[in-house]
């Protein structure tokens, strides 16, 4: 939450008006302070919304621009260009995160389809002949973000070594721990949805269980899971 000023046009003028931000999980709030505290304005979804900077404002270079699914462009002039910067990286962080929700749970409901039998054959055989390469099925830059995401050392998993019955299983993560995380870091709204998302990513192979079992699927509790490109690498050097 902060103020700014979000830049008009009036005739043939640029006007700046003072506006207060607030900025939740998947909206940004518009509003203007008053003696009486905020008054609503306007409400802008955040979900297929490009955030991107403006250097031209009254000779500064503290604007940042919102542009809506719409097409419509938001001008918004930050007081320094510090919090330009905060608030330009904490909107790009929303669209992002919205989008790699998005786009897994259509995975998920993808893959429901096709367990339900609901998937064209001809798609069907595509989708099978794709799991079968050697690439993952699901190649796209959403996956590689969230995959990175879930992998760093300081805001991830806990990834390590770890036993199952005497046998010790290399760079490691807990089903339960992972449901927790996507579902605290992709903003979903239950532990089902973040379990949706886990199945959709072990059937993509970019998840396996260790130890595997087959046809298994993505359990929110003690069992454990690695990336797949750990695998061939999981035994320390």
């Amino acid at each position: 939450e902060g103020a700014v000023k979000i830049v008009g046009r009036r005739e043939d003028r640029e006007i700046l008006r003072d506006r207060q931000l607030v900025l939740f999980n998947d909206v940004l709030v518009i509003a203007k302070r008053t003696a009486r505290g905020l008054k609503f304005k306007r409400r802008l979804d955040m979900a297929g919304m490009t955030v991107f900077m403006e250097e031209d404002t009254g000779g500064t270079q503290r604007c940042f621009c919102l542009k809506l699914p719409s097409n419509e462009l938001v001008k918004v002039l930050a007081p320094t260009e510090a919090e330009k910067g905060s608030w330009f990286t904490a909107a790009d962080d929303v669209v992002a995160t919205l989008a790699v929700k998005e786009q897994l749970m259509g995975i998920a409901a993808i893959q429901k389809m096709i367990d339900k039998g609901e998937i064209d054959e001809g798609v069907l055989r595509d989708f099978r002949r794709e799991r079968k390469s050697k690439e993952p099925v699901v190649e796209a830059t959403f996956v590689l973000a969230i995959v990175e995401q879930m992998k760093d050392p300081v805001m991830g998993l806990v990834i390590k070594d770890r036993k199952h019955h005497l046998k010790t299983y290399h760079r490691t993560f807990l089903g339960s721990e992972a449901v927790g995380w996507m579902k605290t870091h992709l903003h979903l709204d239950s532990r089902h949805q973040a379990i949706n998302l886990g199945n959709a990513l072990l059937r993509s192979r970019i998840i396996c269980q260790a130890p595997r079992e087959k046809d298994a699927p993505f359990q929110d509790g003690p069992m454990l899971y690695r990336f797949v490109e750990c695998v061939d690498n999981a035994r320390p050097a």
